[in-house]
């Protein structure tokens, strides 16, 4: 990560975008690499397209026939075809009609996909299984049962016992699993065609339609409507992905496209972590997940990339003015907010300093690094902000000071509420 010495003695720039969250520039644009993260857009298209295949379908006089009317393609009705995948071979549970020229999804897949959209614009809760909130899996459930197919209620289930089929055969109602061997299950959406997807996504807290993660971003896709098949052998719980899991992955919790802060208490987080849930890292705003906040919402310092929470910036500036006032010199800032690609990056590179991934006070805009002497215990620098830090409401947390097993001079949290 780049270390940058910026000036703190002129205020703070903090001209905040009056634009609403759901307007923010999508946190997956500041976190480019990191997968689990989609990107929303607007549904108009989405939408559209899915009226017209329905009306078109109309007009030719074509019947979207039963789930189990496709799951023989020699029994297929009359005007159905047998649709065939990337690999030429035939798929189960759609079909091709020749005029006008679509796939055919079942009736119940065909509900599933238009109460999707339906669910456009609704919120985001965690254990949401609708009708007026969702979580991602809960969206999927809910959606489901009203079709008359049974799924679990989990997306860690839904994946496990779904029927799998090629990701380039994807088709409107298959459930896309977003994660990977080194995370895991992250998220589950419902496509819904033209390269889309409906997800009840934690991040922006509500349903939204978003474009397909790219293959390397995704652990497969189900068809519900073929039935479930047995759930594999899982070892450790997990299908073995925690073995496979670096760099502190395994101890980030992903639900439905948001970083959930692993157990622990306050204080150093276990040999490689600093600060649990229960200690500054829990106090996450705006519904953002830690390191995955818009830079929208937060306040930038004089010079970018640096930002921090609106109150810690005001804060922060205020000490600066002072420091310079009694010390004749600027306050020297190395780094501030860390988006969660930066935090990965940091553990990758130098763990034994690294917070667990997902719960750094960087990632909540609470913290930052100082030099200019106040990193080295005992200077001038670092008594002053001993003594003055605190009325600013920035403090050395205890883990951090001189005698504990992990000394950071220079790691300054804000703790006032």
């Amino acid at each position: 990560m780049r270390a940058f010495g910026v000036s703190l003695s002129m205020l703070v720039a903090l001209a905040v975008s009056s634009a609403p969250p759901s307007q923010a520039v999508p946190a997956a644009r500041a976190v480019a690499g990191v997968s689990g993260v989609v990107e929303p857009h607007s549904g108009a298209a989405a939408i559209q397209a899915w009226r017209s295949r329905l009306a078109g379908l109309e007009r030719a006089g074509v019947r979207i026939p039963p789930v189990r009317a496709l799951l023989d393609v020699d029994r297929f009705p009359p005007g159905l075809r047998p649709a065939r995948g990337a690999d030429g071979s035939v798929q189960r549970g759609v079909a091709w009609a020749p005029d006008p020229g679509v796939l055919v999804v079942p009736r119940e897949v065909t509900a599933v996909v238009s109460g999707a959209l339906d669910a456009v614009g609704a919120p985001y809760a965690d254990d949401g299984d609708g009708p007026t909130a969702f979580s991602c899996d809960g969206l999927v459930h809910s959606l489901y049962r009203r079709a008359g197919i049974d799924v679990p209620g989990s997306a860690e289930a839904q994946w496990a016992t779904g029927r799998r089929v090629a990701f380039e055969d994807a088709v409107p109602g298959d459930l896309v699993v977003v994660g990977s061997a080194r995370y895991g299950v992250q998220s589950i959406g419902i496509v819904v065609g033209g390269g889309d997807m409906v997800v009840a996504d934690a991040r922006t807290a509500s349903v939204v339609v978003a474009a397909l993660p790219g293959p390397d971003a995704v652990l497969g896709v189900v068809r519900p409507s073929l039935g479930r098949r047995a759930a594999e052998p899982r070892a450790g719980g997990d299908g073995g992905a925690a073995a496979d899991r670096a760099d502190g992955a395994a101890s980030l919790s992903w639900r439905c496209g948001g970083l959930e802060p692993s157990s622990g208490g306050s204080g150093p987080a276990g040999p490689a972590g600093r600060a649990g849930p229960a200690g500054p890292a829990q106090r996450g705003w705006a519904g953002y997940p830690n390191g995955l906040i818009p830079g929208d919402v937060l306040c930038p310092l004089e010079e970018e990339p640096h930002a921090l929470r609106c109150d810690a910036a005001y804060d922060l500036a205020a000490l600066s003015a002072a420091y310079e006032d009694e010390l004749g010199e600027s306050l020297c800032l190395t780094d501030s907010y860390r988006t969660l690609e930066m935090q990965l990056d940091l553990q990758r590179r130098k763990p034994e300093l690294s917070a667990t991934p997902g719960t750094s006070t960087h990632g909540w805009g609470l913290a930052v690094d100082l030099c200019g002497g106040v990193e080295r215990f005992g200077s001038e620098e670092h008594r002053w902000m001993r003594a003055r830090g605190p009325d600013f409401g920035w403090v050395l947390p205890a883990w951090a000071r001189e005698g504990s097993p992990r000394e950071e001079p220079w790691h300054w949290e804000y703790v006032r509420e």
